[in-house]
């Protein structure tokens, strides 16, 4: 009996080795399990709860595509931002405009020397 192909309902990553793939429905049985194709994996047909859960949320379906939900799918996983923690400075905002202060004076101390040294060494040199 020749092998029947079922239509491509949508695109995902594959869990296991993280390649495109795409994904098809069973068109009989006991369930209208999803299963993927074409990855490094070649066919993954797992109905277990997760895999068929993770394959429903996190598929690309295409246009026009009317899949069936899996009969063991469970609810949508919530995707909740994990709680950063929060960073103190090492040095409070007066201390950073006296560091900065200082080093402008700095600066301007440098540049002033810098220039009375090369006037000097003008008028030394005879020019």
């Amino acid at each position: 009996m020749p092998v029947r192909n079922n239509p491509i309902l949508g695109y995902t990553i594959c869990s296991e080795c993280e390649e495109p793939a795409t994904v098809h429905q069973q068109s009989r049985g006991s369930g209208r399990f999803l299963y993927t194709r074409g990855c490094d994996c070649k066919y993954r047909n797992s109905t277990g709860k997760v895999f068929q859960t993770r394959l429903w949320y996190s598929t690309d379906w295409v246009p026009g595509a009317d899949p069936v939900k899996p009969p063991n799918l469970a609810e949508p996983p919530e995707v909740t931002p994990e709680p950063r923690e929060r960073i103190e400075p090492d040095v409070v905002a007066d201390e950073v405009d006296e560091a900065e202060d200082d080093e402008s004076v700095s600066g301007w101390l440098v540049t002033g020397i810098s220039l009375l040294v090369g006037a000097a060494m003008f008028l030394v040199s005879g020019g």
